[in-house]
């Protein structure tokens, strides 16, 4: 796409998307490195088309895993300002306001991103918001919510099985 259109903001912005998804499966000796590399091409889809919420969105969720929360946050509340519509631009809201260990004003944001697109924009999203009710001492919800992930995403749904045995304990 960018052979074609080298000021096509979308594909910076994806391509941020994509360099994101492999440091977190671990493809990188070097995940900084290439977190901030992701940076530099969502800053670029911005640079060219600033008021692409999808670029914002990107952005803000790679700044979460550099915890620059922050930023992430901004770049997330723009995205939403833009895109009020956005299943994955309140995911990427409540996800940074979640791992900034703002909890409570995660949890709307995140129901919010499954009331706009109800199959999940990210496996992440009931993960978060399981993770937001346990840190809140919500344990009924949390559990609810770890339960819900099995449903959807299978049995071996590790993330779940942990979040779970840490809610039945926390519980006693």
């Amino acid at each position: 796409a960018l052979a074609l259109d080298p000021r096509y903001a979308v594909a910076y912005a994806t391509l941020c998307r994509v360099q994101l998804r492999e440091v977190i499966l671990g493809v990188y000796k070097n995940p900084r490195e290439a977190l901030e590399q992701a940076v530099k091409l969502g800053e670029k889809a911005i640079t060219l088309d600033d008021s692409n919420s999808y670029a914002h969105a990107t952005l803000g969720e790679t700044y979460v895993w550099l915890r620059e929360h922050d930023k992430a946050i901004s770049e997330a509340e723009k995205a939403v300002s833009l895109c009020p519509n956005s299943a994955s631009a309140y995911f990427a809201l409540g996800f940074a306001l979640s791992l900034s260990s703002r909890h409570q004003e995660a949890i709307p944001m995140l129901q919010k991103s499954l009331r706009l697109s109800p199959i999940p924009v990210h496996s992440q999203v009931l993960s978060v918001i399981a993770s937001s009710y346990r840190a809140l001492g919500q344990y009924e919800e949390a559990i609810a919510t770890y339960k819900k992930v099995l449903q959807i995403y299978g049995p071996d749904h590790l993330m779940a099985h942990t979040g779970l045995a840490g809610a039945y304990a926390s519980l006693g």
